[in-house]
């Protein structure tokens, strides 16, 4: 319980509702990626620019909530692609007290090398279902949630799900397939970006050959803190959420020794500053059976701090 439990103290963690992947509405419009979409229609901009942007505004909106309280950014997927990028542009551009950042299986090598046949797995899924229960039994059952449980899959799925009135059916609601265009940019030049950030950092994978040569390189000159929880799939956190929930509270604690540190080093000085506050935005493409895995217990002794 990574807030209720108190493993982690003074944390907050707050999702963020990504533009065309959660309930919120974004108006159509052109993206800077290529202009407006085929015959001059306007469309919603996933541009991955685009989604930092809002990410950073959402940034700095908790950055005065919380009275420039440490910020960690995480995120799975596109949301942790989205992460490190915000991280960079936090630190490099706007100066926000972003002090670390957590990625969960994305990876930039092993991303652009499944997109060919991610269109392929969009099109054979079912685009409707008669139910909830209908869309966790699917989601089980194909894979793509592998060994959650039924409570936890249809936690999971009707966030990923809207309800249409006249078709009287859950649809998805992300448009993913729609999207396509900028699915290689999601992902390119992240390695790079991920492992050069100037703060602590983790990645957490299923396992090693999970990993792109870049990652593989930088983790062996250990620039990075590389978390492995066992898995074949790409949703670990929903599917070993105990796991990914334990991973992550040791990064925090090991965030939060290391400020603490330096506040000693420089009392009186910027790093001193600080109201004892952590706040944790979350990516997870999305919520990511987030209640499932805030309801596991971390453990409090912790091995090595962030990498």
């Amino acid at each position: 319980r990574l807030v209720a439990s108190g493993s982690v103290p003074g944390l907050t963690v707050a999702a963020v509702d990504l533009r065309g992947h959660g309930e919120a509405e974004a108006e159509a419009e052109a993206s800077g990626e290529g202009g407006s979409a085929e015959g001059g229609a306007a469309e919603v901009d996933l541009s991955v620019d685009r989604l930092v942007e809002d990410t950073l505004e959402v940034v700095e909106a908790l950055s005065r909530r919380f009275r420039g309280a440490d910020l960690v950014l995480v995120g799975h997927s596109l949301g942790g692609s989205i992460a490190a990028r915000a991280a960079d542009a936090a630190a490099r551009r706007r100066q926000l007290p972003v002090r670390a950042a957590a990625v969960i299986d994305a990876v930039e090598g092993t991303a652009l090398e499944v997109l060919p046949r991610t269109m392929a797995w969009l099109q054979a899924r079912p685009a409707s279902f008669e139910s909830i229960e209908a869309a966790a039994a699917w989601c089980l059952s194909s894979g793509m949630l592998q060994g959650a449980s039924r409570a936890a899959a249809e936690t999971s799925v009707r966030a990923r799900l809207r309800w249409d009135s006249a078709q009287k059916a859950w649809l998805w609601r992300a448009d993913v397939a729609g999207a396509s265009r900028f699915w290689t940019g999601w992902f390119e030049g992240l390695s790079t970006i991920f492992v050069n950030l100037p703060l602590p950092k983790m990645l957490i994978v299923g396992s090693l050959d999970r990993l792109d040569a870049a990652l593989e390189a930088s983790h062996m000159q250990g620039r990075f803190k590389l978390e492995i929880v066992p898995h074949t799939g790409h949703q670990v956190h929903e599917d070993r959420p105990e796991e990914v929930a334990r991973a992550l509270c040791g990064f925090l604690l090991g965030v939060q020794r290391q400020r603490a540190a330096f506040a000693r080093l420089h009392q009186g000085g910027a790093a001193a500053r600080t109201n004892g506050h952590q706040v944790a935005v979350g990516m997870l493409d999305p919520k990511a059976a987030a209640e499932d895995a805030t309801k596991r217990t971390c453990r409090r002794e912790v091995d090595g701090g962030p990498g």
